[in-house]
């Protein structure tokens, strides 16, 4: 796939300009891809206050500074690759390692020492590469990063199946009940 190739290209480019200690890397919020620079380290920062992928949704868009909406709940999903069709399925689960969404944006396009500039003009142009594939999609296609011995891989998923992990909204109307609650 191009896109791919162009993607790495992106990353290539802006890891080439980082500060010596910092590592170019996704973090995963809301089931979706933030670009960072981090720091390597084998357990974490000893401060208090520190936050992480544990912590509350809105507690952690303030703390990045995301363009998001607040009242969107983040709806993890996992992967599957189907044996006799050769599709993949993503379904809902904590294990959160489909991402059916571009990256994250700065709010205002806000730089911050862990999303420069240049990470916001990378992010940028590789959502507009995503936005273009995207547009080519067959009906019930989703154009989705999944993550494959923690590395992204861009792949065409469908929806999987309704299941237990599911939003109870969504339950209730793939199963055509009546809310109880």
């Amino acid at each position: 796939m191009r896109a791919t190739g162009d993607i790495n290209a992106i990353l290539t480019r802006v890891e080439e300009k980082k500060a010596q200690g910092r590592s170019l890397s996704f973090i995963v919020v809301g089931n979706r891809p933030f670009l960072v620079w981090t720091t390597p380290s084998a357990t974490g920062p000893d401060e208090p206050g520190a936050i992480g992928p544990h912590d509350e949704f809105q507690t952690l868009i303030k703390a990045l500074g995301l363009k998001a909406d607040l009242a969107a709940k983040p709806h993890k999903r996992s992967w599957i690759l189907g044996p006799i069709t050769h599709k993949i399925y993503c379904f809902a689960s904590p294990a959160g390692d489909c991402l059916v969404h571009g990256l994250w944006e700065s709010a205002g396009g806000a730089a911050t020492s862990f999303h420069d500039a240049e990470l916001v003009r990378a992010t940028g142009d590789i959502n507009s590469i995503l936005t273009g594939i995207n547009a080519k999609a067959g009906r019930g296609k989703d154009l989705s990063l999944i993550v494959v011995e923690d590395r992204p891989f861009l792949v065409w998923t469908e929806p999987g199946a309704v299941g237990s992990h599911d939003d109870p909204d969504a339950i209730e109307k793939a199963l055509g009940l009546k809310g109880q609650r």
